[in-house]
């Protein structure tokens, strides 16, 4: 896979919680600070060693249904993966996908900003 469209969405850094858009999908996530044993690692996927602790990518797709002249919708989500300390769902037809998500996460929340003095 060459390259996804992330945006994202909403984010709290202090809490490190992150929703936002991966191509036609959506996903949260939780990050660390600090790289722990629970998190995702970037390289493989698997547990240890990674920020990201918690990761949701899901579609939603609202459809009519019934009668078109009652008000009525039925709501699915679609989870193509799910990640809490271990992986829930996997789905292995979306994994470069997974794995280039978790490589930005790691990228954009392993800067820190740092303050200078600004008295002379």
């Amino acid at each position: 896979m060459g390259s996804c469209n992330i945006s994202i969405k909403a984010e709290n850094y202090k809490r490190g919680l992150v929703y936002g858009e991966i191509n036609d999908m959506e996903f949260i996530a939780f990050v660390n600070k600090e790289k722990s044993d629970e998190g995702i690692n970037p390289e493989n996927l698997r547990s240890g060693k990674g920020r990201v602790v918690k990761l949701c990518i899901f579609q939603d797709t609202i459809e009519e249904e019934g009668d078109p002249f009652k008000m009525v919708f039925k709501t699915s989500r679609y989870i193509y993966a799910e990640y809490n300390g271990k992986w829930e769902v996997l789905n292995v037809k979306y994994y470069d996908l997974i794995q280039y998500l978790t490589r930005y996460l790691e990228k954009r929340y392993a800067f820190r900003v740092i303050h200078g003095n600004d008295e002379e």
